[in-house]
């Protein structure tokens, strides 16, 4: 389906409701919006019609994701990892509350990186 914007669903609901009949309101849409756009098809406006009587809204449903890290959780992240450099990200999450994953995706928001000191012998 191609997008439309709020102004034409909420002509396209307006004018099927209105008349009752899809040929008079394609024309209308035509009409009021011009030719260079074909007017919605017959299960295009029942969708529109469904939608704003389930949910109330003809706008589009978030489409979800996860939650944008706040600045607060990055920095004290990053207070608490320049506090002990050496401090694992898992004694981290422990301590913060948050899943290790999270930890670690904060300290890379920070610029800081994980690493571990090696110890090697020294070349002769």
């Amino acid at each position: 389906m191609n997008r439309y914007t709020l102004e034409q669903r909420v002509f396209i609901i307006r004018v099927y409701w209105k008349t009752d009949s899809i040929q008079a309101y394609q024309e209308q849409f035509v009409e009021t919006f011009g030719d260079n756009r074909h007017p919605p098809s017959k299960s295009t406006i029942w969708a529109l019609a469904k939608k704003l009587e389930t949910h109330g809204t003809l706008l589009d449903r978030h489409a979800g994701g996860r939650e944008q890290m706040t600045q607060e959780t990055i920095t004290n992240v990053k207070d608490r990892l320049l506090a002990s450099p050496s401090k694992s990200l898992r004694r981290l999450s422990q301590e913060t509350g948050m899943s290790k994953s999270s930890c670690q995706r904060a300290a890379k928001k920070a610029k800081l990186h994980a690493y571990r000191h090696t110890v090697v012998h020294e070349l002769k």
